[in-house]
């Protein structure tokens, strides 16, 4: 018999938001940080309360790296990242990455920053 937890972890796995424009290491890599995100509360109390945040900042991440992949778009990317950073955050963040190789490093970037 599933758990209330066990359905919110399959909720992440099968949210195509979280993955949507990411390549399959990135979409790992921030499927892998939700749950562990989640994973840090001690009840099904705090997992159920912090739920939705969690799977709203990955859904704003995943815009943000998308913005960046596709389109080299990095002032849309900030934009949605300021939804959950503020302006020094971003600006340390942004500075940080190493534009010719966003691809690579900006996903991890933001993770460490959250």
């Amino acid at each position: 018999m599933e758990t209330k937890i066990d359905l919110l972890i399959e909720s992440i796995l099968e949210d195509e938001s979280l993955t949507d424009g990411l390549t399959d290491d990135d979409a790992e890599k921030l499927i892998n940080w939700c749950i562990k995100s989640l994973e840090k509360f001690q009840t099904t109390e705090e997992i159920e309360k912090n739920f939705s945040i969690i799977r709203k900042k990955g859904q704003i991440i995943a815009k943000a790296v998308s913005c960046i992949q596709d389109d080299k778009n990095f002032e849309k990317a900030k934009s949605y990242l300021s939804k959950i950073f503020d302006e020094n955050q971003l600006n340390t963040m942004f500075s940080m990455l190493n534009l010719e190789d966003a691809n690579e490093s900006i996903l991890q970037n933001i993770l460490k920053s959250v």
